[in-house]
């Protein structure tokens, strides 16, 4: 008896709702639950990304994950900017998560991370790299963010147009372009969203490059 009493108690978890956090208010109804029986909930807690290519896939951004195990408070597991955008996946022991970015409805899958629960403990893992170079990218936004850089437009900020396009013919492997997204100060005069928005890029170029994957 006392075994069985032990069982239920260590399944037992909160309602599903969310604690306030990023993208979310406290008492929110998660965007992703999984239900792990015994093992605990993980609640996925934030924005709906839009996705008109595959509606019915988990396409979120600007959120946090939580581990739901017994009487305990949810427990912070991952996150993700407003900036980032992750495909959601259910799985027997947990959550999958595949980072991705869209360039003129090319969408291209970066990394991957697995989230694994048992009994009161969850592993996240480290980033796996999933990417594939894109394909048929022009090098103009490259070539107009040169100009930024020592041309016409030197004392012009980009725009937030120009940095995509421009990451876009990195991500397509070109090496010169890769060079310019791995600085993190650059020669460019940037700020307010452009600055946040090469930050971005700037991260997983610099991420795909250790890696080895570009």
């Amino acid at each position: 008896m006392g075994a069985l009493l032990l069982l239920f108690i260590g399944s037992l978890s909160w309602a599903a709702t969310c604690p306030t956090s990023l993208g979310a208010t406290e008492g929110e109804t998660p965007k992703v639950e999984q239900d792990l029986g015994e093992n605990g909930q993980l609640l996925v807690c934030g924005f709906q990304a839009e996705n008109k290519e595959s509606p019915a896939q988990n396409h979120l951004s600007e959120f946090e994950v939580f581990y739901n195990f017994g009487l305990n408070e949810p427990v912070r597991l991952f996150g993700a900017s407003a900036l980032e955008t992750f495909e959601v996946i259910k799985w027997s022991k947990g959550l999958l998560f595949q980072q991705i970015e869209n360039f003129n409805k090319q969408e291209v899958k970066t990394f991957e991370t697995t989230i694994t629960c048992s009994l009161g403990k969850c592993t996240v893992s480290k980033d796996k790299c999933i990417f594939k170079k894109l394909r048929d990218i022009k090098p103009a936004g490259f070539r107009d963010l040169k100009r930024h850089i020592n041309g016409s437009k030197k004392e012009m900020t980009p725009s937030k147009e120009t940095i995509h396009s421009a990451a876009a013919f990195a991500l397509s492997g070109d090496r010169e372009a890769i060079q310019l997204f791995l600085q993190l100060q650059p020669k460019l005069k940037l700020d307010g969203e452009v600055s946040e928005i090469y930050r971005h890029y700037h991260r997983i170029i610099v991420k795909l490059h250790s890696l080895k994957c570009l």
